[in-house]
């Protein structure tokens, strides 16, 4: 699949799922997708806990929800980026 039929595809989908979720008026830029790609990757890689990533991104989302007024999705995302940079997991217990 080439980068232009992702893209295509990668619209339809959220602009879909925006619908079912009664968020059309929220504006998911090009950018701002990236930007979520990017801190689900870091997170998954640095903690080796794929599913990290999804429910990173549903927090976010939280925290968008509860302060819409105030909250800017680059400036999250590089606090989370930052956090998985410099994050060490807790030693195995046992």
């Amino acid at each position: 699949m080439d980068t232009g039929d992702a893209t295509a595809i990668e619209r339809a989908w959220l602009d879909a799922v925006g619908e079912v979720l009664e968020t059309s008026g929220v504006a998911l830029s090009d950018t701002d997708v990236r930007a979520l790609l990017r801190v689900t990757k870091i997170v998954a890689d640095v903690t080796g806990v794929r599913y990290l990533a999804p429910l990173t991104s549903y927090l976010l989302g939280v925290a968008a929800g509860r302060s819409a007024d105030v909250f800017e999705l680059r400036s999250a995302v590089d606090r989370i980026s930052a956090l998985a940079e410099g994050w060490t997991p807790p030693a195995p217990r046992g």
